[in-house]
């Protein structure tokens, strides 16, 4: 499932993100994902934590440390900056 909110305001903003993680976080419980064919982005970056847990974070950011040892690829887009860093 693809979901779009339009939002008129920044409460509406705030609530709406809420919704979201929620969302997130209950497909995960049922055994789904947070994302598929997209990706990850700085949308579900935070709930790709909670999908694989800090352990396979760090691991996957180990991955991407090795590959772009310039750090210049895609900076924010799934990982937190601090699992970029020693």
């Amino acid at each position: 499932m693809h979901l779009n909110m339009l939002l008129a305001n920044e409460d509406e903003f705030i609530e709406a993100k809420e919704f979201y993680k929620t969302f997130c976080i209950r497909a995960v419980e049922l055994g789904g994902t947070i994302s598929a064919e997209h990706g990850i982005g700085k949308m579900k970056r935070d709930y790709l934590l909670d999908m694989y847990g800090e352990k396979s974070i760090k691991q996957m950011a180990n991955v991407k440390r090795k590959l772009d040892k310039n750090r210049l690829l895609g900076i924010g887009n799934i990982f937190d900056e601090k699992y970029l860093y020693d």
